[in-house]
């Protein structure tokens, strides 16, 4: 059966990591950054392989309908293409490199998902062949399947666990963002650790992704605020305290 899915939303914050957890984590984004090149290098293979082989071949030949699709679905079993089989592989080279005490059961099969999705967008035409991290193109995000293990937000401490890491969330009082606070209040899907450079120097962040719509955001406006707006010819600016 297909997945099910809901809306989503996201929140994007800022965390408090003390030079030593900068050490660990960028550890943990080079090891997944060695994965997903592992993982990569192996499913193109299969994919190869696959498409060079008779089976393909004759699927490509039927004429687009049940069978044909069938066919094609027979192929990608018989050659393990798909996300199961992606996320398998990712957990083999997980254990062979020994990155246990680095990468999570969890954030390992969404870097095979992560692979699969690229390999199969490939497959379909719908965007060119995937490339591989360097160091010079590094691995930027690592994420978890769920909010109940891997990268876990606890919302009761303001922190982000992620195995023995405690990294705080930088966080505005209730006073000053209230639509934060509000939004904080829905059911969270899963965490992303993610870094970026700013002014030279490496700062990492957590993305919480959340359940649902996003409160919005002027019914948190209070009333008599002082506030400006810029007219322009199609879009219109609000600048407020």
């Amino acid at each position: 059966m297909p997945k099910t899915t809901t809306s989503s939303f996201l929140l994007d914050l800022p965390l408090v990591a003390k030079p030593r957890d900068d050490r660990v984590m960028a550890g943990r984004l080079e090891a997944g950054r060695r994965l997903f090149n592992s993982v990569l290098s192996d499913g193109l293979k299969r994919l190869d392989a696959m498409r060079s082989s008779e089976y393909w071949q004759a699927a490509h030949a039927l004429p687009k309908g049940v069978v044909r699709t069938a066919a094609f679905k027979a192929c990608n079993k018989k050659f393990q293409v798909s996300e199961y089989d992606f996320q398998s592989l990712a957990t083999k080279h997980k254990n062979a490199a020994k990155f246990n005490d680095r990468l999570g059961a969890h954030e390992t099969q969404k870097l095979g998902t992560r692979v699969w999705k690229a390999v199969s967008e490939y497959a379909f035409g719908e965007r060119g062949r995937p490339r591989f991290k360097s160091r010079s193109r590094p691995l930027h995000s690592l994420e978890g399947k769920n909010a109940s293990a891997g990268i876990r937000w606890k919302p009761e401490t303001g922190v982000v666990e992620w195995g023995k890491l405690m990294l705080p969330v930088k966080l505005a009082s209730k006073v000053r963002d209230p639509y934060l606070h509000e939004a904080l209040t829905a059911t969270t899907k899963f965490c992303r650790i993610v870094w970026r450079m700013q002014q030279g120097k490496r700062r990492w962040f957590v993305q919480i992704v959340q359940k649902g719509k996003a409160p919005a955001k002027f019914d948190f406006l209070a009333k008599g605020q002082v506030v400006g707006l810029d007219i322009g010819p199609s879009t219109i600016a609000l600048v407020a305290d």
